[in-house]
């Protein structure tokens, strides 16, 4: 684990800690096509738009699954998802590493960039490994593609951290 401290622009006294784990996000799913089901869509699905997607939010790529009640949905020149931003008190992202172990993250907001793999998340955000590792922030930024944490948080509020403790099995006996 790597502790640092960083100032974030429009953050005041802002603490980073980065947390490394075992694994990195499926790479298999950045090479399946992105689904997106909603009660309402709008928008265009060519190159270089935006679209909106309402309702009861589900985006899928692989083991990749975003939810909310509100998404607005950007595709690149290649007419390919290449950022979602996912609002609502639902907002949830979760992931299956490449040893298949579950990220998931909830916040009122989910940024995810598909190209970079990078998803910042604001407002009570809220991450957890399937290790039992687990962070919490005002914001919370992931890259999917190292697998590592970055928290922040505002004014006097904490970043929690937790920890999971060594297996009983590999524990050495304090007597």
């Amino acid at each position: 684990m790597r502790t640092t401290l960083s100032c974030l622009g429009i953050l005041m006294a802002v603490g980073c800690i980065c947390v490394s784990p075992l694994a990195t996000a499926k790479s298999s799913d950045r090479t399946v096509p992105a689904k997106a089901d909603g009660n309402k869509f709008s928008g265009d699905i060519g190159p270089d738009s935006k679209s909106q997607l309402d309702g009861s939010v589900v985006i899928t790529q692989g083991t990749l699954k975003v939810t909310g009640t509100h998404a607005d949905m950007y595709t690149n020149q290649d007419s390919a998802l290449s950022r979602v931003v996912v609002t609502g008190e639902n907002a949830h992202v979760e992931q299956l590493d490449d040893a298949n172990l579950r990220m998931t993250a909830d916040a009122q907001k989910i940024d995810y960039n598909v190209e970079t793999g990078l998803a910042v998340l604001t407002g009570s955000a809220h991450a957890e490994k399937q290790t039992g590792g687990a962070v919490s922030g005002d914001v919370l930024h992931y890259n999917a593609h190292t697998g590592t944490f970055e928290a922040a948080s505002n004014g006097s509020a904490l970043i929690h951290v937790t920890f999971s403790p060594k297996p009983a099995s590999t524990r050495t006996s304090d007597k």
